[in-house]
């Protein structure tokens, strides 16, 4: 039996030529001209120039997976989408973990599996439901395309899940890398996997000069996930490449010293683990201004459907505005004054109601301030923003704005009463903060004006629907609008339970506080939700 010789033997990559010593993990680095080649088309089952030549042995990718696969098998996190081979909860656990981290992932999963724990009960939801148990995790996109792609099975695979990467890839919101997780993991099908982690991972084992996000540096990743594969148990290596890039090759501060490649790992042994990958520039962070309004009708409040091109489209919110920037720059300057300054509404004449709901004594010379000439406002005694209190009289200007912003918007008059609470909260590059406003509904915008004509408060208008007798002494009846604007966007009144999300069109609607926990909102339209039972309790 011949026995392989285990002299020091050379190899090259092409910035660097390497001295390999008995126990593989030994290196001598000797720089030389660093030409990236143009990789292989991947699937082509041959290594690419530009791959380094220790990776091009059997030897080594042997020993990589060995390792690897020894410490996945000792130190791999008990998921629960790792104790089945169910592709429905395979790729549902996919779906989850793009764009969010496994801790955050294990709640939602189970209780997702709970409320549908088949692919039939899911595609027999309605969309609404789905968002409502997506709610908190973020791009609810994937939610509807997982709904959407649910049906699709059902209807065209007969409820039998694809097993193809060419059928997988026609279903919504299913790529590349979600086929070949799937068909790796339930059907040990030797397919590639490259996601963020794995994306990292073979840049520093590699040492990829470039940006990993670089074409070229995808071409050759995706190439190397293939080459690296096994005969056989393809998921479990996979799982491990994404556990290794999750939990030790970290974005920044990699645990080096508890990897168990780091001896195959170029980017280590050259010392370029903190610099490899070479991230591209992020965007700049933009700061927002918001102003909400929680409408109350008797025990209800008004929300509104999220439509389609809006961020968090089919979820559902409170009416919400973007501030100009004098007003913003005003709260910005002044947090929480509210003495600050009116201004007039474009017909010269206060809002109904005055400008911030209160008595012309309240407001002094008849409820209408005006803007004080500049040199008075930068005299003007500003309070310290730690004695400035979280709910206070609303500032007129600001009133102003939001009563003209519902006439225009919703086609409805409202009273603001008070900031009730700020809150901030973040999305992609923005970070918003939230000025949160209480306001009680007067009627449509078109019958307030009327009725301000005749200097008297009139009931429901031309547009609303009278309740009867008894609807009004039991409190339950609401006038119902049903206004469409040249937008399209609608209102519509009336104790409507939870509506299919897939009908909406931006449409408004009278909720019961109580029935909110049903309905899906958008992160800030939960906050939002949140304080309005706190001030229905505080009011009890």
């Amino acid at each position: 039996m011949l026995r392989r010789s285990r002299s020091r033997e050379p190899f090259h990559k092409g910035a660097v030529e390497f001295t390999m010593g008995s126990d593989d993990a030994a290196f001598s680095l000797k720089r030389k001209a660093n030409k990236w080649a143009q990789p292989d088309a991947a699937g082509s089952g041959r290594p690419g120039e530009d791959i380094p030549a220790c990776w091009r042995r059997a030897a080594w990718r042997s020993g990589f997976r060995r390792r690897l696969l020894g410490w996945f098998a000792r130190n791999k996190r008990d998921l629960p989408w790792r104790r089945t081979k169910d592709p429905y909860a395979v790729w549902l656990s996919e779906i989850m973990l793009q764009q969010t981290q496994a801790p955050t992932v294990v709640r939602y999963f189970e209780r997702f599996l709970t409320v549908f724990p088949t692919l039939e009960a899911l595609a027999q939801a309605q969309q609404a439901e789905v968002l409502r148990l997506w709610e908190g995790l973020g791009y609810y996109r994937r939610a509807v395309q997982l709904h959407e792609a649910a049906r699709k099975i059902v209807r065209d695979f007969g409820g039998h899940f694809p097993q193809t990467p060419e059928e997988l890839l026609q279903l919504p919101g299913i790529g590349r890398y979600t086929a070949g997780a799937i068909l790796s993991i339930a059907f040990d099908q030797r397919q590639p996997i490259l996601e963020a982690n794995t994306t990292r991972l073979w840049a520093r084992l590699l040492a990829y000069p470039g940006p990993a996000s670089a074409a070229a540096a995808q071409r050759l990743f995706w190439q190397m996930a293939e080459w690296i594969l096994p005969r056989r148990q393809v998921g479990r290596l996979n799982q491990a490449l994404m556990e290794l890039g999750s939990t030790v090759c970290l974005p920044r501060r990699p645990r080096c010293a508890e990897c168990p490649v780091s001896r195959f790992c170029l980017a280590y042994q050259q010392g370029l683990q903190e610099t490899i990958p070479r991230q591209r520039a992020k965007p700049a962070v933009e700061l927002c201004h918001e102003a909400a309004l929680i409408v109350r009708c008797k025990d209800r409040v008004l929300v509104r459907h999220i439509p389609p091109g809006e961020r968090w489209a089919g979820l559902w919110d409170f009416p919400r505005f973007s501030l100009p920037s004098v007003l913003a720059e005003a709260d910005d300057a002044s947090p929480g004054q509210a003495w600050l300054f009116s201004l007039e509404s474009p017909d010269g004449r206060a809002p109904p109601g005055g400008a911030s709901g209160a008595s012309s004594g309240d407001l002094g010379d008849g409820g209408n301030c005006r803007l004080p000439s500049a040199k008075k406002f930068r005299n003007m005694r500003r309070p310290r923003a730690s004695s400035v209190p979280s709910g206070g009289r609303i500032r007129p200007a600001m009133a102003d704005f939001l009563v003209q912003q519902m006439a225009k918007d919703v086609g409805m008059a409202i009273r603001p009463i008070r900031l009730v609470k700020t809150f901030r909260y973040a999305v992609t590059r923005y970070r918003v903060r939230v000025d949160c406003y209480e306001a009680e509904y007067l009627g449509s915008a078109a019958g307030w004006a009327k009725s301000e004509q005749e200097n008297t408060l009139s009931g429901p208008s031309v547009g609303e629907e009278k309740a009867s007798a008894s609807e009004r002494k039991s409190g339950s009846a609401l006038p119902v609008f049903r206004l469409e604007g040249a937008d399209g966007r609608k209102f519509s009144g009336g104790d409507s339970g939870l509506v299919d999300a897939s009908k909406g069109k931006g449409e408004f609607q009278w909720v019961r506080l109580g029935a909110l926990e049903a309905y899906p909102m958008s992160s800030p339209g939960r906050k939002l939700a949140h304080i309005a039972q706190n001030i229905s309790d505080t009011l009890r």
